[in-house]
């Protein structure tokens, strides 16, 4: 996905120039509304309505497993997560490149049965999750200056009677500047969660982490690992029925470049129909 935008008040609008594959209902005419709360809305052109957009682009590899096989929640997103590299404006708009994100493919089907089908998202659970973070230094990147940090995050995977363990590593590059931009494709978000919600621990132990990384991540590498998952009935077709094959790797890449200052109407990054944003 390649894309442009402008950021302000900490809310980000981001245009679609590219977006092979486009998930479901989603055309280049459309645009999102990013919030700081890490909840994502979608303007569809077509019938000029806001919709919900959370956990349809970005999340961890497990969320983006389940919208490529089409599993997905919200609008009904069914194509890749993808990876922006649209500029934003750090207060002010900024207009930028493009970039590709990672993900993988299968069949579609049912829960348990016939492979990772509609509502899956829905039925998953995150448990036991434990996030380490380490801080690498001072970086350079597009010729800003930037923090580098590395996360990683080990959950358990709980679907139906099925459970399956996820390490994941997370490259990230932060830099400081006048005012956030949230990144919808940023696999290291997740939107709040009701107390009962599926991520709940997730979100809430991710919300502590990102509250010690200064700045605005304006980079993010994403390399999940899922073991044991050969004899998850739901996921053989991940691995082609390969009985050898009993891992699968999710890589999830996102990058904000070309991030100028500039004037931004604050209308721009407003979601009139949800008053909470």
């Amino acid at each position: 996905m390649r894309g442009r935008g402008v950021a302000a008040n900490d809310h980000s609008h981001i245009e679609f120039l590219a977006f092979t594959p486009a998930p479901s209902g989603v055309t280049t005419d459309d645009y999102l509304i990013g919030g700081d709360s890490g909840k994502t809305y979608i303007f569809h052109s077509g019938s000029q309505t806001f919709a919900d957009a959370n956990d349809t682009f970005g999340g961890p590899g497990v969320v983006t497993i389940g919208r490529v096989m089409g599993g997905g929640r919200g609008f009904g997103a069914g194509g890749a997560g993808g990876a922006p590299r649209g500029g934003g404006g750090p207060g002010r708009p900024g207009r930028g490149g493009g970039g590709a994100g990672g993900g993988a493919r299968g069949p579609r089907g049912g829960r348990g049965r016939g492979g990772v089908g509609q509502g899956f998202l829905n039925q998953i659970q995150l448990l036991d999750v434990k996030f380490n973070l380490e801080e690498l230094g001072a970086d350079t990147l597009d010729g800003r200056a930037v923090k580098h940090y590395r996360v990683t995050t080990d959950y358990r995977v709980i679907w139906g009677d099925e459970a399956f363990p996820a390490h994941a590593v997370t490259e990230l590059w932060s830099a400081a500047l006048p005012t956030k931009i949230p990144n919808p494709f940023e696999p290291f978000i997740v939107a709040d969660q009701s107390g009962d919600g599926p991520l709940i621990e997730y979100a809430l132990k991710l919300r502590a982490i990102r509250s010690k990384i200064d700045g605005t991540p304006v980079k993010v590498v994403t390399t999940t690992t899922l073991t044991g998952i050969h004899g998850v009935v739901g996921f053989q077709g991940l691995v082609g029925g390969d009985p050898e094959v009993d891992t699968l790797h999710v890589v999830q890449q996102t990058q904000i470049t070309n991030i100028q200052t500039a004037d931004v109407d604050p209308k721009q990054v407003m979601v009139p129909e949800f008053s909470g944003e």
